[in-house]
Formats: C-alpha cells, sequence, structure tokens
C-alpha cells in the first residue's frame, strides 16, 4: 500500500503539515517543490516555505462514519521536509520571430522570463521541457538547455523535444543543475505549417547560388499568399526575414497540394552571398512582418556554381561553340528552360546531343574546360531572339543518368538581337578593293574604324551599318604604304606604317572626317617598324618588330625606345588603367602564346607577369591558349579595368570565343578570375570547305560608363583563292 492516500493540509507541530494523498510520487527532487505547483491533477495553493509530511492509513479513513480529522494523521517528525519555493520562470517566448509560435525541433532560441519580485535568473541556469501529463520533472536532465547570458536558450534542431504537443517547464539552479523543480509555466510545440521544400526538376539535395530555382512546398496549413524566408542557419529566429522575404508568385495550389515558389537568379545569390551556404533555415508568415515569421525547422542547402562560363550567342550562327569551366568527372547538359521553371533541369538527363560527361581533366586536376563545345542550330538558333537556354551539371558521383541528378548553373545561353551585326555584303567594312587584309578595329563615338593594307586605308562607318567612307588615305600630304595600327585620342587618330617606319597623326575634323597633321620618322629605330599602337595621356606606346616596345611621349618630336616586351612574336598591345596603376597589356603568339601585364606602362619590363595561367608559367593550364588555342586581339575597359581578349583556335573545328579578365581579383598567375564572355560562330566558313579560318582576330570595346555594352570583332580569312572579309558582331560584355 502506498503512502500519501488522501489530499489535506494541516499546520503540525513546529513545521506545517503537507498532508497527500492519491498516490502522489515525487519526481521532482524529493525535498524541492514550486509554489502553486500541479500535483498530478490538482494545484495546491501552498506557500513558500518548509513543510512536514503527515501520514494517514488507508484502512483507518475509508468507511470511518466521522470526517476525516488531523486527528486521524500522524506526523513524520524531521524525517522527510519539504522546501516549497517560489516559481521562477514565468514564460518562454521566441526571439526575432512570432513570440507565441514555436515550432518542434526549429531550433528556437528563446527569452527565458522571471516571475516579477521572485528570484533572479543566472547564467548557468538550467530549464527543461517535461510533458504536462508527465509527474513532476521526469526526465528533466535528458531535455537540460542552459540559460545564457541575456536570460536565453537555444532549443535544438533535433532530438529531445521533436514532438508536438503541451509541455511544462522546470528549473535548476546552477548550482545543482540536476536539481530540477516544476514551474507554473508551459510551453506548446506546434507541427510545422511547411513540412518539405523541394526543388522542382532539379537535384533535391541543394540549389546553386547566383542561379534560378523552383521550389516546391508541401504543407498543411501554408497558402497561396504566405511569405517566406530563406535565411543562413546562424539567423538568430527569423530576424530580417521581412526584408528578404519571398512571395510565391503563382497564387494557386498545384494538384498535389503543393506550393510553388520562384527563386530568381538576384535572389538565390542574395540569399547565400558566400556560398556554400549549409543548411539555410526557413521562416513562414502570415503578413510581412518579422515578428510574424515562424521558423519551420527544415533546412536547405546552397552551393556556390560548380560550372563557370556561361556565354551569349548570337542569332542565325551555325556551329556555334562555346568554353565552360567543368569540375573533373562531372555531366554538364544544356537544357530548354519552361517558361515557368527556369530552374528546373527537366531533360538534362536524356539530351544526347547537348549533354557532355564524364568530363575527364587529367591527373591532379579538379577542374578543367569543356572547349568549344559546339551548339547545333537545332537548340539555339530555330526561333528569334531573345530566347535562352539553361545550363545544368551533374556530380561525378551521380551518374548523370536522372534529371535530378542535375542542379541549374548561374547564367544562361542568351540569344540577342542582330540588329548591330554588319556582314561584309553590306560593302561597308570592307577593303576598298575586296582584298586587302584588316590590320586593327576601333570603335568611338558610334563609330567603328578598320585599318586595311591592301589598298592602304582606315575607313569608317556608324555602328549601325550605315553611311560609311574612307576615312584616310594616301594623299598629297601623306604616303600610307602599309598601315597597320589604329589609336585614337579626343582630338586625333594616329596611324603605324610598317612599310615607313612611320606613325602619323591626324587631327579629327568629325567623326567621318580627318587631316593630316604631322609624321614621326623612324620611330623604332633599327628595331623594325610600329605595328599594334595605343594611346595613354596623349603618349603613343607602340609594338616594334614583334616584340620591342617603345614609346612617343605626349608632345614630343621623337620615340623612346623601353625595351623588350617578349621573345616570342606580340600580336596585339592596348593600355589600360582602371582602379589600378597604369599597365601595358600585350598578346604574343608561338610557342608561349597568352596574355601578358607590364606595370607602370612599360617602365619596368623585368616584371612581366602571365596571366590567365592555373599554375604560374604553365602552358599547359593557360585557360586562354590550352588545347592549340592562340591569344589574339587584346582592349581594356578604360573606367574599370577589365581585360578583354580574343581565344583562337586554329584546327577544326575552327573556334573563337573572347575572355573576361579582372585585374582586381588576386594574383593572376595562381588564381584567374576569367570567364568567356561569348562565343562567335564562323560567319566566313560556309562555302569555303579549308583553310585557315581566323588568321588575325583583333578587338573593339564600345564602353557605356561602367559597362562595356558592345564587343566589335574582326575576322579575316586568310585563304590565297579568297579574298580577306571582315564581320562586326555585337556581343554582351
Amino acid at each position: 500500500m502506498m503512502l500519501y492516500e488522501f489530499l489535506l493540509l494541516y499546520f503540525c507541530w513546529y513545521f506545517p503539515c503537507l498532508i497527500l494523498t492519491d498516490r502522489f510520487f515525487f519526481s521532482s527532487y524529493v525535498t524541492e517543490i514550486a509554489a502553486n505547483t500541479a500535483f498530478h491533477k490538482q494545484l495546491i495553493p501552498v506557500l513558500t516555505g518548509t513543510w512536514r509530511i503527515c501520514h494517514a492509513r488507508f484502512e483507518d479513513i475509508v468507511g470511518s462514519p466521522t470526517p476525516v480529522s488531523p486527528r486521524d494523521f500522524t506526523s513524520m517528525g524531521n524525517a522527510l521536509l519539504i522546501t516549497s519555493k517560489a516559481n521562477v520562470v514565468s514564460e518562454l517566448s521566441a526571439i526575432s520571430a512570432r513570440p507565441d509560435f514555436v515550432v518542434k525541433n526549429s531550433g528556437s532560441r528563446m527569452l527565458v522570463g522571471a516571475h516579477a519580485g521572485g528570484p533572479t535568473l543566472s547564467p548557468g541556469d538550467k530549464i527543461a521541457l517535461v510533458g504536462s501529463s508527465s509527474v513532476g520533472c521526469q526526465d528533466a536532465v535528458a531535455g537540460s538547455l542552459t540559460i545564457m547570458d541575456g536570460n536565453y536558450v537555444d532549443f535544438p534542431r533535433s532530438g529531445v523535444y521533436a514532438n508536438a504537443g503541451s509541455y511544462t517547464l522546470c528549473f535548476a539552479e546552477a548550482t545543482s543543475p540536476t536539481r530540477f523543480r516544476r514551474q507554473h509555466s508551459t510551453l506548446t510545440l506546434h507541427p510545422p505549417s511547411l513540412s518539405s521544400l523541394t526543388p522542382v526538376g532539379a537535384s533535391p539535395s541543394y540549389i546553386v547560388a547566383g542561379a534560378p530555382a523552383v521550389l516546391r512546398a508541401f504543407g498543411g496549413s501554408i497558402k497561396s499568399g504566405d511569405f517566406f524566408a530563406i535565411l543562413p542557419s546562424a539567423t538568430i529566429g527569423c530576424e530580417h526575414a521581412a526584408t528578404s522575404r519571398l512571395q510565391q508568385s503563382r497564387q494557386s495550389r498545384s494538384g498535389d497540394g503543393s506550393i510553388v515558389l520562384d527563386i530568381s537568379s538576384s535572389t538565390s545569390t542574395a540569399i547565400c552571398e558566400s556560398p556554400p551556404c549549409n543548411d539555410m533555415k526557413v521562416c513562414v508568415s502570415l503578413s510581412e512582418s518579422s515578428l510574424s515569421f515562424v521558423d519551420q525547422g527544415l533546412s536547405l542547402h546552397v552551393r556556390g556554381p560548380d560550372v563557370t562560363g556561361t556565354v551569349t550567342q548570337m542569332r542565325n550562327q551555325p556551329n556555334n561553340r562555346f568554353t565552360l569551366l567543368v569540375p573533373s568527372g562531372a555531366w554538364v547538359s544544356v537544357v530548354v528552360p519552361s517558361s515557368d521553371d527556369k530552374g528546373s533541369c527537366t531533360g538534362a538527363a536524356s539530351n544526347a546531343t547537348h549533354r557532355a560527361g564524364p568530363v575527364t581533366c587529367g591527373a591532379g586536376k579538379s577542374t578543367c574546360v569543356v572547349n568549344e563545345w559546339d551548339v547545333t542550330p537545332s537548340l539555339l538558333l530555330d526561333e528569334a531572339p531573345p530566347f535562352e537556354r539553361s545550363v545544368c551539371m551533374a556530380p561525378a558521383d551521380s551518374g548523370g543518368d536522372s534529371d535530378t541528378d542535375f542542379v541549374a548553373q548561374p547564367g544562361a545561353i542568351l540569344a540577342q538581337s542582330s540588329s548591330y551585326r554588319m556582314r561584309p555584303q553590306n560593302n561597308l567594312l570592307e577593303s576598298p578593293d575586296g582584298s586587302s587584309t584588316a590590320r586593327a578595329i576601333r570603335y568611338d563615338s558610334g563609330h567603328v574604324y578598320t585599318v586595311f593594307n591592301g589598298i592602304p586605308s582606315v575607313r569608317v562607318v556608324k555602328e549601325d551599318g550605315s553611311e560609311g567612307n574612307t576615312l584616310i588615305s594616301s594623299s598629297a600630304s601623306v604616303s600610307l604604304k602599309e598601315p597597320w595600327g589604329l589609336a585614337i585620342s579626343e582630338d586625333f587618330f594616329f596611324v603605324s606604317d610598317t612599310s615607313e617606319n612611320n606613325i602619323h597623326q591626324f587631327a579629327r575634323v568629325n567623326a567621318r572626317q580627318a587631316s593630316f597633321r604631322k609624321t614621326w620618322s623612324n620611330v623604332c629605330k633599327s628595331y623594325g617598324s610600329p605595328q599594334s599602337i595605343d594611346i595613354h595621356e596623349g603618349s603613343i606606346f607602340a609594338v616594334c618588330n614583334k616584340n620591342m616596345l617603345i614609346k612617343i611621349p605626349a608632345g614630343a618630336d621623337d620615340s623612346t625606345v623601353l625595351g623588350s616586351l617578349q621573345e616570342q612574336e606580340v600580336f596585339d598591345l592596348a593600355v589600360g588603367t582602371g582602379s589600378r596603376n597604369p599597365h601595358l597589356y600585350f598578346t604574343t603568339r608561338g610557342s608561349k602564346t597568352g596574355l601578358f601585364r607590364v606595370p607602370d606602362l612599360g617602365a619596368n619590363l623585368g616584371t612581366k607577369e602571365w596571366l590567365g595561367s592555373q599554375n604560374a608559367n604553365d602552358i599547359n593550364f593557360d585557360v586562354l591558349t590550352r588545347d592549340e588555342h592562340q591569344a589574339h586581339g587584346v582592349t581594356v575597359h578604360k573606367m574599370t579595368g577589365h581585360v578583354f581578349v580574343v581565344r583562337v583556335q586554329y584546327r577544326s573545328p575552327y573556334s573563337m570565343s573572347v575572355m573576361k579578365f579582372d585585374p582586381n581579383a588576386g594574383s593572376w598567375t595562381t588564381t584567374p578570375t576569367a570567364a568567356p564572355v561569348t562565343a562567335v560562330g564562323d560567319y566566313l566558313k560556309s562555302g569555303r570547305p579549308h583553310g585557315n579560318q581566323w588568321r588575325m582576330v583583333y578587338l573593339a570595346l564600345k564602353e557605356e560608363g561602367d559597362e562595356a555594352s558592345l564587343l566589335w570583332l574582326s575576322q579575316v580569312e586568310a585563304m590565297a583563292e579568297t579574298s580577306s572579309s571582315i564581320a562586326v558582331v555585337t556581343m554582351l560584355p
């Protein structure tokens, strides 16, 4: 027979008596309870203090003709005393989220409120939750949470509090961390309104920062119009949810009861600014206020991009090719995104024509380039622009045999309007005799300028392809023999002549007229003749005899030889400033082709850097020249300092692309930041069965503030039986 079989409060000698029945068992620390604690089913309004247990035998009470009286009880003396202490904790409330609504296993940060006028809370004190129907504080130690400075606790995202329901709070001082006593406060843990958030048409494991994604949300209580927020896992509660909220664009449920949430490329970049972002938390709210968002206890993994180098394509270009940097062993596929699900990779696994892999990078290389990937007209060219194609990647261990192995990557392959594309048949940029070789191309003030050396001249045409004419040719004032380089300043045109070892200056009458001003003779001295030239703050820089650098200072009447740029043939030269000190950039051909940089505009030729190599001075790893490519024309954005260089493959399939380098991104030789900004199909290939398709490719840049909206390419066909031709192509940077 158990003790404590009837409930009565009685004051015995010295200590008041706490008289208990109904088989009460002290699961709280046996000698300490909290005032106003629920004993089993009844609430005992005891006062704080020390209490003695009094006992009445069950058989002496049951059936007694008279009411139970104190005389029926026997004091147990001081053998068993219970101290009744005041409640310490008044409530728990969520921080930086809806305070009164907590989801199970959400990892919420909770503020621990102390009773007014009662004992204070101290860092190191403990709380725990026990089921409201449980007795005392049984199992409280297993769910113990430490109160931190600021009177808060962090609930775990898994484990102890995995079940929804009503809980009662238990409390223990830091000095006695296992001596829990039951409190009067309660807390309800709710099931989440969002049961899952899964990418659609792609790998369910993660999404990529900077790429679009489509997420399908399941949950019985979510509805159209709810607000979502995807936040870093370290976020306190749902802090900043209001400013980073997402609202699904589709306002009706799918047939499976889900809600679809569209994430744009800009949004995915914002929610994960420094990938990888493991276990991003998901918050949901009925309103836009941050204090109405509730942590759902779910996580979403966001990774950085695996594939770089998505590019811009032109319309009506057969045999388009582009370059992608892909992890070793991975699968990569180009797919047509649906209008509704732009982050979907549906069709990636079955796309035999435009699926590559597993990519083989060679020993010791974690990434490598998928060079000049053939994109047939059926994929890109059978519809009018603008349109886009998605690039999806599947990791090496996935097999790449299911659409759900693939994840959309940032960027896209875009088709742009060809309104500015100029073809040879317009006769505006062709050489005067139809057979001369083009040597240079420049853009300035809405006009494109091209140098020809067959019938020596400089041609000009408006960028829309209209109103072309000869800007400079031989005259009584000047004799052009074999012009090569062209530089343009605010007031002048400068033309180098390789036959005469001269550089000529022409005053700009307007964009389409020029008058001869002066000639610098014998500028290369004994080092040959000038070819590529550029100008900076009135000073002229030129390459002589394919590798010697000279300078004509502003206002000077003679040139200065600065020294040898490289033992290889220098193809092109450009001056760049941007946010760095002035640099001189040049490209070379031959066995050590590539892009180089010289600081201080050639003043210190002993510190040349080979740009674009992943391993310093290792041609086999150069992003510009690997796989039998060569670097051609180079130009520099005058405001940003970004460097653009043409990359050409001479052998079949005769590919060409433009790479963009950021000089502010760190070491050029060890961590290159280079991506193709476009790939250009062979305009000149049609009807020409053989030959070197890109003998020389020069580059010009149209600048618009900090942006470079157009790149202009001069393409030269060097087949003996055909004339040289020029095409100017519009591209996005």
